[in-house]
């Protein structure tokens, strides 16, 4: 996986086209559409989530973590990225106490 996500990015960066780079890399296209259309597009996706849910994915297939708390890592980190930031101080405080009691 995380190979076909940098084959795709130097396409792109090569300037083909998405058919073009569709074609050279089908199997991502046909089992990953929606990543590819994401790793494709002109908006800019966050890499680190992907590295992180990449990451998850190499330690459940390794058997070093179940499918639950691979999930629950990942949540945690998004949380973290992408919710907490847009809280306002007293939300990010009730939401730290929230996790801190339920450890």
């Amino acid at each position: 996986m995380r190979a076909m996500v940098k084959r795709a990015e130097a396409y792109k960066e090569e300037r083909l086209t998405v058919d073009q780079i569709k074609e050279r890399l089908p199997e991502f296209s046909r089992d990953y559409p929606n990543l590819l259309e994401a790793v494709l597009s002109d908006e800019p996706y966050h890499k680190n989530s992907l590295q992180t849910m990449l990451t998850m994915l190499d330690r459940m297939g390794e058997g070093s973590l179940t499918q639950h708390q691979a999930s629950v890592i990942v949540g945690q980190r998004l949380v973290e990225t992408f919710v907490k930031p847009q809280l306002q101080p007293s939300e990010q405080e009730a939401s730290f106490v929230e996790t801190a009691s339920e450890k």
